[in-house]
């Protein structure tokens, strides 16, 4: 009578395993097909339509006479600049310009003696460059 407790016992306790298998497969296979497909076109939409403002502000600040207090707002272009997702071919452009504006950054800190020219000429560098890849 023991063994025919302990194999309903078993059997019951396969029947909730599989059931519990079959359960957590079906709600990873729905939620999977729920996500939106990503492909490089999606990719490379989603990087210039997050890139245009970015690159509007970075030509407005290129453009004017950078003092110690600009420090932050390029600061907080570069973060946004380096919370994109970057489509393959921008990859050189996009690793190029959060260089440059961490090189701005670090010469706005040094004595504007020291750093003057060394600004003019980065700020005519990312001109270039910003002119060069207009999305």
């Amino acid at each position: 009578m023991t063994t025919l407790w302990t194999r309903i016992f078993l059997l019951g306790s396969v029947l909730g395993v599989t059931i519990s298998l079959v359960l957590v497969s079906l709600t990873v296979w729905l939620e999977g097909s729920a996500r939106p497909l990503v492909t490089m076109p999606n990719i490379r939409e989603e990087y210039v339509a997050k890139l245009v403002p970015i690159q509007q502000s970075l030509n407005s600040v290129v453009e004017r006479q950078l003092t110690a207090a600009d420090q932050a707002e390029l600061s907080n272009l570069r973060l946004q600049l380096l919370n994109l997702t970057v489509p393959a071919e921008a990859k050189e452009f996009h690793l190029t310009l959060v260089l440059k504006l961490n090189q701005l950054e670090d010469l706005l800190v040094q004595t504007p003696a020291k750093s003057a020219s060394s600004l003019a000429k980065l700020q005519t560098e990312l001109r270039t460059l910003l002119a060069e890849h207009q999305w």
